[in-house]
């Protein structure tokens, strides 16, 4: 089976159930919704996402086993 989600925002992922029960399929991945490509630019439009936030995101990911991350 293989589960495609829309794009998550990366600070709303506050634990590591969603992870785990992805990374249990088959064949999963990931999209994450950072909104701008700069710290500064998401504080411009009001997006409060640190790149620190998408970096712990990413790691979570990896280490679950998530292979695909777009």
């Amino acid at each position: 089976m293989s589960v495609s989600l829309p794009s998550l925002r990366v600070d709303q992922i506050k634990d590591e159930t969603l992870f785990n029960e992805i990374s249990s399929l088959n064949k999963s991945s990931f999209t994450f919704a950072i909104e701008a490509a700069t710290d500064r630019l998401r504080q411009v439009i009001n997006k409060n996402i640190k790149e620190t936030d998408i970096m712990n995101t990413i790691d979570r990911a990896s280490h679950q086993g998530i292979t695909t991350l777009k």
